[in-house]
């Protein structure tokens, strides 16, 4: 009887025994990541690795300035708090509430409102640039795909520039 033999290289297998929390080669292959230095609720400081998103990609590069970051964080942040993210499990209380959810919810929903409407409204293609890829998290590919303009196609640099356009008219704006 044959025994399988492993087809990894040994050289993969031994950067994970080096560093065994790091990510795996395929992981690695779609997005960047970095080590980062993460406190604990106990006070604890750790290094882990983390994905960097769109934004931190886009600050590293120099595409966005501190101003911008922020105005993007701040929607972000927003819009998880208004429940609007698709990738977020509803609990049941929610059911039992109704749909407006608590007062927090609720002006959280106003404030990306504003937002949206400071962008031109949800049909504006800078309010579904933000809202794709900052508020659903898709990167700047998966919005171009997704995105239809004027009956064509939009590429992923100009999807990133209508970004850069949007969250420099919100930090222009106050948002």
């Amino acid at each position: 009887m044959a025994r399988s033999r492993s087809r990894s290289r040994p050289g993969r297998r031994a950067a994970r025994r080096a560093d065994p929390a790091a990510p795996t080669p395929e992981r690695l292959g779609h997005d960047p990541h970095e080590r980062a230095e993460i406190v604990d609720p106990q006070g604890r400081s750790r290094r882990a690795w983390r994905a960097l998103d769109t934004v931190e990609q886009m600050r590293i590069k120099g595409a966005l300035g501190a101003a911008q970051v922020g105005v993007a964080r701040r929607f972000q942040e927003q819009f998880r708090q208004a429940g609007l993210d698709p990738l977020a499990a509803r609990g049941f209380e929610r059911r039992q509430r109704g749909y407006g959810g608590d007062e927090r919810a609720l002006s959280a929903r106003e404030r990306v409102a504003r937002m949206i409407a400071k962008l031109g409204g949800h049909g504006s293609l800078l309010a579904q640039v933000v809202w794709h890829v900052l508020g659903a998290c898709a990167t700047l590919e998966e919005c171009a795909r997704r995105l239809q303009w004027g009956g064509g196609s939009v590429g992923r640099k100009a999807i990133a520039g209508v970004l850069i356009a949007a969250l420099d008219l919100l930090a222009r704006g106050g948002a």
